[in-house]
C-alpha cells in the first residue's frame, strides 16, 4: 500500500465519524509522519509498520469518544484545533484578561437540549405557582382586610357627621 492509499483509507475510515477539522489533523500528522525519513525507513516501510488505516481510525474514533466529556464544553473543539489556538491566546493573555466563553444551542448534545428544556419548564412552573400564590394569598388575606378596612373608614365617616 503507498502512503497516498494509506491517507485515502484514513480519511475514508473517519469521515462522518470525527470533525471534519480533525481529520484534516490526523491526516496532516500521518502525512508528515511517513514524509520524515530521518530514522532511516521508506514510507513504504512504514506503512507497513502502520499497518490497516482503518484499525488506526477506530482507535482514533475511540479515544475521541472516551476525550470528550460531552458536559464539559472546553473539550468540545477539536485537539488541534486547541492546540494551535492554545498558543495565540498565550500570546494574547495579557492584553485579554478578561475572556467569556459562548456557548450555541447547535453544539449542545441532544441530552443537554432536553435537561435545557425540563430546567426551563421548571422555572416557567416555578414562576406560575408563585404567582397563583401570591394571587391566593391577595383573594384570602390580603382583599378581605382591605374591604374590612373600607367598611370601618366608611362606618366612621358617616358616625362623624
Amino acid at each position: 500500500m503507498s502512503k497516498e492509499e494509506f491517507l485515502l483509507g484514513l480519511e475514508e475510515a473517519l469521515s462522518g465519524e470525527i470533525p471534519k477539522q480533525d481529520i484534516d489533523g490526523h491526516i496532516l500528522y500521518y502525512k508528515e509522519y511517513l514524509s520524515n525519513t530521518t530514522d532511516g525507513k521508506s514510507e513504504e516501510e512504514k506503512v507497513v509498520e502502520l499497518g490497516d488505516p482503518r484499525l488506526i481510525a477506530k482507535t482514533i474514533v475511540d479515544t475521541a469518544e472516551i476525550k470528550i466529556d460531552p458536559l464539559d464544553q472546553k473539550n468540545s473543539k477539536s485537539y488541534f484545533e486547541e492546540n494551535t489556538q492554545q498558543n495565540t491566546q498565550q500570546n494574547s493573555n495579557a492584553e485579554n484578561i478578561f475572556q467569556t466563553n459562548a456557548f450555541s444551542w447547535d453544539e449542545l448534545a441532544w441530552y443537554q437540549k432536553i435537561i435545557a428544556i425540563v430546567i426551563g419548564v421548571l422555572v416557567v412552573l416555578a414562576i406560575a405557582a408563585v404567582f397563583i400564590v401570591g394571587v391566593n394569598i391577595f383573594f384570602s388575606v390580603i382583599l378581605p382586610v382591605l374591604i374590612i378596612a373600607f367598611v370601618i373608614k366608611l362606618i366612621m365617616k358617616i358616625v362623624r357627621r
